[in-house]
């Protein structure tokens, strides 16, 4: 009972998301083919011109895709809320509700950021974190990727560089969440990994390529390797 249960949830959960995800595709896409639709009304004869404009509506329609999704996410995250889900610290099953509307969020998530984390501008990362629910301090410059924006937090006047932030681990079907946190005047090195629950204090240095394990309290001072240990106060 409870395996055909499970399949019911995972048949129609995936099946909302396929269907709202073509849906925003459909939005993305209609500007451009009205543009093309006039375009080949009014030069009929620039055959060339008009397979062009098609080529370019179909890019613009793929990056307008890509970045309406995060203004989805910020307005499903009130929905979710109202309807009972959100996404809070703990350790659960990937097939409980609270795992769904995890999972509901994190697929929406990694698909609209990935071209914004291929193009890794500063300023653009910060805009989508803050409009994602994270807390980005003033003069700090954000490079890398950041799961779960809505967990993590970062004071002032921080530097990261091509850095990856993780709020959650999954392992054996369960997904453990927990919120990551940064001070201010800190500098996390050159591709460093930050597992959930971690807790970074004021004025810390973090060495590249580092890894801050789950739950790890890193205090003043600078801090090196995978896992992370002190060298100097």
């Amino acid at each position: 009972m409870h395996s055909k249960e499970t399949f019911e949830v995972n048949f129609f959960f995936y099946l909302f998301i396929s269907v709202l995800v073509l849906s925003v595709f459909v939005v993305a896409v209609m500007p451009v083919l009205a543009i093309n639709q006039l375009m080949w009304t009014t030069f009929p004869a620039l055959s060339l011109t008009h397979l062009l404009f098609r080529a370019l509506g179909f890019a613009l329609s793929i990056n307008i895709f890509f970045f309406t999704i995060p203004l989805m996410i910020a307005i499903g995250q009130r929905v979710l809320r109202v309807f009972g889900f959100s996404i809070r610290p703990g350790t659960f099953s990937i097939r409980s509700r609270r795992g769904m509307s995890w999972l509901l969020y994190n697929s929406f998530l990694e698909s609209s950021l990935r071209l914004p984390y291929i193009l890794n501008i500063p300023q653009v990362n910060k805009w989508l974190l803050k409009l994602l629910g994270a807390k980005v301090g003033k003069k700090t410059t954000i490079s890398g990727k950041f799961l779960d924006p809505s967990l993590f937090e970062i004071g002032n006047n921080t530097l990261t560089s091509n850095v990856v932030v993780s709020a959650h681990l999954q392992q054996e079907g369960k997904v453990t969440v927990a919120p990551v946190k940064i001070g201010s005047n800190c500098l996390i090195g050159y591709g460093t990994l930050i597992l959930p629950g971690a807790v970074i204090d004021d004025d810390v240095v973090i060495g590249a390529n580092s890894l801050v394990p789950m739950n790890k309290h890193v205090t003043k001072g600078v801090w090196t390797g995978a896992p992370v240990k002190r060298i100097r106060n």
